[in-house]
């Protein structure tokens, strides 16, 4: 069937959009955060060869909400706490309706606006968290992954001027590896330095503070000088992913000054604890750090993929010389979204985050923040009172991590997950602590609410610890 644009038909698919997202979010916790037939729906998920015709926009649309939107999770609803994941707010769908209906090119600037609203709205998003505008550039990206990458290749150009290799050019042969120092990193960390072509091996872990994930400064400095390289990276955790710990970052911007070292910070969701008066201070020193990741798919609770690098001006050099797709990476052409992240063809991310931002502004998301942080402390005293679970560290931000009592091996444990995940009324995931496993929720959703979700949090777990027994064949709890 031809492509083609059918007025009457667009208008009433749209129209029934409107009435499917209104039911979505009224709906949304009267169903499964994941299909409880979900095994069944990815076996009968397979496709014939693509048909000659087509089956025509109306007769597809009805195929994908019959088959494929009852296989999707809601993990954009108030009941889903695995890793840290957010959900879509209306004014960020609405944003991301008409980003997709303009799919503007947003490589360079001469065309549309874009280029300039990508710049207009890092700004605000740096008045969101209480950085300087006047320090910091930043950009759009995939998420924190991909921003972390970009900030680990620019620190590494920044090393290499160090060593008088401009890295860029002659490539990492050129000079000695480049050392990288965290203590708890996130996965991505130790990707990036994989595909950056610096080596997983050269990520050095330091020891962290006992029975937390945040960074011993005085074992941070004895690694620092023991290194002979004339510049290095530390990075830094705001908001690690099984406690939510932070390193102290002032401290260590302390150190990087004396040793020479490049601090990035990742802080993918722990930025948003700027939003917080309560929780601020755990990011006092973060505006002096040379970058920042953080996620927008996350706490901003715009649709994914879209996170955020801040870079500090003074090195823009260094980020167009390992980004530029123009020959001279000095000219006024180089200061183009294109030549300052991995992507060429790049989406107008900021269109959606602006929408947010413009219309829910500093107050929304510090009661956003406010209220996901009460929960997860609510939560966890309730967990603690079933007497059925232990929680293993203070909640210090939005995460709780805590553990069965009497489930000791990863197979029970994985077990009881699955059985607790299975009721259907939230879906968490597990993790290791201290060699152990263990379980988290991450809280981060706008419409998680203390009076509508924790009593399906307190069941879920009561009701899959019952199945759990019951299916190992233990006394019942």
């Amino acid at each position: 069937m031809a492509i083609n644009f059918n007025k009457s038909e667009l208008i009433f698919l749209l129209q029934s959009f409107t009435k499917d997202a209104a039911h979505f979010y009224e709906a949304i916790r009267d169903h499964p955060v994941t299909p409880s037939d979900l095994l069944q729906r990815i076996t009968a998920l397979v496709e014939g060869p693509l048909t000659e015709y087509g089956l025509g926009l109306s007769n597809a649309t009805t195929v994908l909400k019959e088959t494929i939107l009852p296989g999707l999770a809601y993990t954009a609803g108030p009941r889903a706490f695995p890793w840290v994941v957010g959900g879509v707010t209306p004014a960020a769908l609405v944003g991301a309706l008409y980003q997709v209906l303009y799919d503007q090119i947003n490589m360079v600037s001469g065309a549309s606006i874009g280029p300039q609203l990508e710049k207009e709205t890092i700004k605000i998003l740096l008045d969101l968290f209480h950085l300087p505008r006047v320090n910091f550039d930043g950009l759009f990206t995939t998420g924190a992954t991909a921003s972390n990458i970009c900030a680990l290749a620019i620190a590494r150009q920044w090393c290499g001027q160090a060593d008088g290799v401009d890295i860029a050019i002659e490539g990492v042969n050129a000079m000695s590896a480049v050392q990288v120092y965290s203590a708890t990193p996130h996965s991505s960390i130790a990707k990036a330095l994989s595909i950056l072509g610096m080596g997983r091996k050269n990520l050095i872990l330091v020891p962290p503070l006992h029975d937390r994930e945040s960074i011993d400064i005085t074992a941070l400095e004895s690694a620092l000088a023991q290194s002979n390289r004339k510049a290095k990276i530390v990075v830094a955790s705001a908001g690690t992913v099984n406690t939510g710990d932070f390193d102290d970052i002032a401290k260590m911007r302390t150190l990087c000054d004396r040793y020479n070292a490049w601090l990035h910070v990742d802080a993918a969701f722990g930025l948003f604890a700027a939003c917080s008066r309560e929780h601020k201070a755990l990011l006092n020193g973060i505006e002096k750090a040379d970058s920042i990741t953080v996620d927008g798919h996350k706490w901003l609770n715009v649709p994914y993929d879209c996170g955020i690098l801040f870079v500090k001006n003074v090195h823009k050099h260094h980020q167009v010389a390992t980004f530029s797709s123009v020959s001279d990476y000095m000219s006024l052409a180089a200061d183009e979204p294109m030549n300052k992240g991995l992507e060429n063809s790049r989406a107008l991310r900021a269109l959606p985050v602006w929408l947010a931002l413009k219309a829910y502004g500093h107050q929304g998301y510090q009661e956003l923040v406010k209220s996901n942080c009460a929960f997860a402390t609510l939560a966890a005293q309730l967990i603690e009172d079933t007497g059925l679970y232990e929680v293993l560290a203070p909640v210090r931000l939005n995460i709780v991590l805590f553990k069965a009592r009497n489930v000791e091996s990863l197979e029970e444990n994985n077990k009881l997950l699955s059985e607790i995940n299975k009721t259907g009324k939230i879906f968490i995931t597990s993790t290791v602590w201290d060699g152990k496993p263990a379980l988290r929720i991450a809280v981060c959703n706008w419409q998680t609410s203390s009076e509508l979700d924790l009593s399906a949090l307190v069941e879920a777990l009561t009701v899959g610890m019952v199945r759990y027994k019951t299916s190992m064949g233990k006394a019942s709890c």
